[in-house]
């Protein structure tokens, strides 16, 4: 099973699509969805962003206990210090950094650091694939593979 979390209503060939708005009502647990060790693959690319913050790790842990072994989970987010850097270096106004946080993005609800999400991985038995950030947008996602 192929597992899409979108915050809009696109969906992609050969996933099961989630909205952000059915994963809130599932009170962020797929588990109505998909059982443990199940998902072949997760890609979720803006997910933490509508993620609350303190449960953030919770979640990471919930996504990786869905993948089977070798199943690849991609997630993202806005990074709040590529957020802070990016108003210091560009001097944005408040304007351009509300577009940046707000715009296109219902619901928002966290930001998150790529670095402590890189290090719960480490932690978490996955071998990182790859890390693509987007500076323009102050956010990024990573690739991982679950080992065990």
């Amino acid at each position: 099973m192929n597992i899409y979390i979108t915050h809009d209503n696109n969906a992609l060939t050969g996933y099961k699509t989630v909205t952000i708005d059915s994963l809130i009502n599932l009170n962020f647990s797929l588990s109505s969805i998909c059982y443990d060790s199940q998902a072949c693959k997760i890609y979720a690319p803006t997910v933490l962003s509508y993620i609350p913050q303190d449960k953030t790790q919770i979640f990471l842990a919930h996504l990786l206990r869905l993948l089977k072994r070798g199943g690849h989970l991609h997630v993202g987010g806005i990074d709040s210090i590529m957020l802070c850097d990016a108003h210091a270096a560009l001097n944005l106004s408040v304007v351009d950094l509300n577009r940046i946080i707000f715009e296109d993005k219902p619901q928002l609800q966290g930001l998150v650091v790529l670095s402590q999400i890189k290090d719960f991985f480490l932690k978490n038995n996955t071998t990182i694939n790859s890390i693509e950030v987007d500076k323009l947008e102050c956010s990024f996602t990573i690739g991982v593979v679950k080992n065990g």
